[in-house]
């Protein structure tokens, strides 16, 4: 496998993903929100593009470019 690929099938084993899809559930139409430290949305596999009509089409910035500086939290 290669290593900057994720593993869909034993991430869907273990969080049941499989199970849901067996049951005939496709997710279509519905939105996920991710709380991260950030994302690469220029990455082909997350389409390259960020805002309406791209796989990423809304973020917010929630700690500015100080994360990890010197003005966070302790």
């Amino acid at each position: 496998m290669d290593p900057g690929f994720a593993n869909l099938d034993n991430a869907h084993k273990l969080t049941g993903v499989d199970k849901v899809k067996q049951a005939g559930y496709t997710g279509k139409g519905i939105k996920v929100a991710i709380l991260d430290s950030g994302v690469d949305y220029t990455h082909p596999s997350l389409g390259k593009c960020f805002g309406p009509g791209c796989l990423i089409e809304y973020g917010y910035d929630l700690v500015g470019d100080e994360y990890g500086g010197s003005k966070c939290a302790r």
